[in-house]
């Protein structure tokens, strides 16, 4: 059943000038463990929803999303343990790379990204993860394009019960 507003998965990006104030949902179509999960901006003003990004996959779902830089977003993708850049503008998907640290390079599905349930960003530009198998917070450091590396030697949090199954992160600015 389609919803008011609703597109089917055409990737088309609102043509506002303006991004401030849209709204950012993500959801699972139908039962998680078929997907496909849907990652939409709505313009509050027109009603115009935009399909950003959709997996196809079974269980892939994003989780989380959070603003990174002026015009794109970081999602946290259930089901493949990775983290997806999706420009509002363009549509444009980019999987990370998550680097371990300067000089090891770690794959999107190491254990850096291992079951990522919550995601934030600050003005710097870091990304931080809640991953629920590892019960910890992680902080990355973001370079502007598809890459990341971790900003320290281990997790900012945990393993502790303070950061058991993160569900939640908030920068406070």
């Amino acid at each position: 059943m389609a919803c008011q507003g609703e597109r089917v998965y055409d990737n088309t990006v609102s043509s506002l000038l303006v991004l401030s104030g849209n709204v950012i949902v993500t959801t699972v179509v139908t039962d998680p463990s078929k997907g496909p999960g849907v990652v939409s901006m709505m313009d509050q003003l027109t009603g115009h929803v935009s399909s950003l990004a959709v997996f196809f996959e079974s269980s892939n779902f994003a989780i989380g999303v959070a603003m990174l830089g002026a015009e794109s977003i970081v999602a946290a993708v259930e089901g493949v343990d990775r983290l997806v850049r999706i420009n509002l503008r363009s549509g444009q998907t980019i999987i990370f790379s998550v680097h371990a640290g300067l000089s090891s390079n770690v794959s999107r599905h190491a254990a850096i990204i291992n079951t990522p349930r919550a995601i934030a960003t600050d003005a710097a530009g870091a990304i931080y993860i809640g991953l629920s198998d590892t019960d910890t917070v992680e902080k990355l450091s973001w370079f502007g394009t598809g890459t990341a590396s971790r900003a320290l030697p281990g997790p900012l949090a945990g393993p502790i019960v303070y950061t058991q199954n993160p569900l939640a992160i908030l920068v406070v600015p």
